[in-house]
Formats: structure tokens, sequence, C-alpha cells
């Protein structure tokens, strides 16, 4: 299973960066630590955090998630969503017999297919990801009556680099 997570909203100006937004991200003026200054723009930038803090703390698998605020600055309004992301990282147990593999790309679509289903979003259309921080040959965008509903993909590999992390599958919804 998965593992929650609840990270601080708040992110250093390089994951900003590495998993860039459409929408203006918000510096804090007067931040309680100056790395972070930042309002995170997607959940799944915190998200990461915990990853790598697991991760270089020799787990070498493991499941996260997080159910959280984003903030996007648009025309000069804060918006505030919730989101879902989703990181795996490492080996699963799937099919006869529970054979381990490796959590790929096709596993988080799977996922993230299950879990609009659940919601009532049954008739999903799948299109290529624009995502930089996400593969371009391993990610896809999930369309919902002609709107994004998430992205789910791989970590590119300079993004896997950036964050010393190894291959990672990704949702973000």
């Amino acid at each position: 299973g998965y593992h929650e997570v609840v990270q601080f909203s708040f992110v250093p100006k390089s994951l900003i960066e590495l998993f860039p937004n459409e929408c203006e991200a918000i510096e804090i003026c007067n931040p309680v630590n100056s790395e972070f200054s930042y309002m995170r723009t997607n959940v799944l930038q915190s998200l990461v955090m915990a990853a790598q803090h697991n991760y270089q703390r020799q787990m070498k698998q493991f499941k996260l998630f997080e159910v959280g605020q984003s903030f996007q600055l648009i025309n000069n309004k804060i918006l505030e969503q919730t989101q879902l992301a989703a990181i795996c990282v490492g080996n699963s147990a799937r099919g006869y017999g529970n054979r381990v593999c490796t959590v790929d790309y096709y596993d988080m679509q799977s996922l993230a297919l299950g879990l609009l289903a659940k919601h009532g979003m049954e008739s999903i259309t799948i299109t290529d990801s624009l995502h930089p921080a996400l593969h371009p040959k391993q990610s896809c965008r999930l369309m919902y009556q002609g709107s994004v509903v998430g992205e789910v993909g791989v970590l590119h590999p300079a993004t896997s680099k950036a964050l010393s992390l190894p291959e990672a599958a990704l949702l973000i919804l």
C-alpha cells in the first residue's frame, strides 16, 4: 500500500524550476527559512522532498501519496487547489505468483484510471504529456470532457539526477 505524507506548502526555488507550472509561483516575503521561500504550485514539489528524505536514508522501495493544497498566482489573485500526488520508488509485487517488478508508468496509469473511475470519470482521454519533469516516452496527460485532470509518468532522467532519486513513477491529479 501507499503511505500518506503531509508536507509543508513551502518549497525551494529549485523545485519550482524542476516542476514548472503555467502559473506564476508565489514568493513569500518573510519566510521562516530562506531556503523554503516559495509556495508550492504543485503538491508533487513537496512530495519529492519526502521521497528524497526516504531514499537518502537507505529506503530503496516505497510508495507515498499526499492530498494537499497547491498555490498559484493568476491575474494577481491566489488560486488554492486541492491536489493528489503519488510517487513510487523501487519494486512492487504483481501478477500471478506476485512477481517482483519495478514500478513503472503502466502501474501509475492503471492507478490513476482506477481512481478517476471511482469518482465517476470513466471516459478518460489519454494524450501526450508535455511536462518537462516527466520522461516524454513514458508519460501521459489525462483528459476528461476536454479538461486536464492529471498527468502520469516516470521522472525524466535529468530530473531524477537533479533530485538524486532513481527512476520513479509519478501520478499528479
